[in-house]
Order: structure tokens, then sequence, then C-alpha cells
């Protein structure tokens, strides 16, 4: 993992690939990459699905906070032992807080409309800590 982690994460509601890719390639064309890694959540649907879809096509170092109910895979920074346990949405919450406290800046996509729990939680966990983000909708 290099120096320097972009957290970005976002709705499941959220679907503009384009949007998602152009971010990316900005991130790739303007930052040297071999000093930040994208940080995601992992997640299966959204926004989340599509980041980490357009991060590895795009070769960016990639790595994800899965919640605890999920399995570890190849881009999970938690150890094996946090992961198998019983779903319970709560994790999700979790995942999200210590995500934030370990990445340097956010990107969160949205929609115009969205009240999805988990991202406006993100987003709260973002100003408890006085980090930086940025809503793309």
């Amino acid at each position: 993992m290099n120096d320097f982690r972009i957290g970005i994460t976002g709705s499941i509601k959220y679907e503009n690939q384009t949007s998602i890719k152009n971010i990316l390639f900005k991130l790739k064309t303007k930052l040297d990459i071999s000093k930040f890694t994208i940080i995601s959540t992992g997640k299966e649907k959204g926004a989340d699905r599509i980041i980490k879809k357009y991060a590895l096509d795009l070769d960016l170092d990639y790595a994800e906070y899965n919640p605890a109910y999920s399995v570890h895979n190849m881009y999970s920074v938690m150890g094996t032992k946090f992961f198998g346990k019983q779903f319970n949405p709560r994790h999700n919450y979790i995942r999200n807080s210590i995500m934030v406290k370990n990445i340097d800046t956010a990107i969160v996509f949205m929609e115009e409309i969205d009240d999805f729990p988990e991202t406006l939680q993100f987003i709260k966990e973002c100003e408890k800590m006085d980090m930086k983000y940025t809503i793309i909708r």
C-alpha cells in the first residue's frame, strides 16, 4: 500500500460508470500512481463495484475494507481473523469507521437525492475526523 490513501466509496444506488471512470483516470494522470492507493469498501453493488472495476482496469494500487461478515480476498486490508462473522448490518458501520481512520482523503459518489444510511454514516465519520472529502453527484 502506498503513502497516500484515497478512500473512494458511494451509494449502492449510484451507477454512473462514466463519472467514476473519469475521476479515477484524472487521479491516475494528475498524481504519481506510485504514491497513492485507492481504498474502497468492496461492496458488490453500486458505486463501489464500479470503483473496483475501473481502479483495477487502470492498474491503480487498490485495497478494500470489507465488512466482517464477508470473506477475506486478495484486496482485503484486514487480516483473515477479522472475517467470517455472522451477518449483522452493524459490521458495515464498523468497517466505515475503520476505513476512515486509515485514509487521507475521501471521494463519495451519491445520487442527487440519496439517503443510503451507510453512505451518510461514512460522511459523518469523515466529519468526525475533520477529513476533507468530496461528494460527486
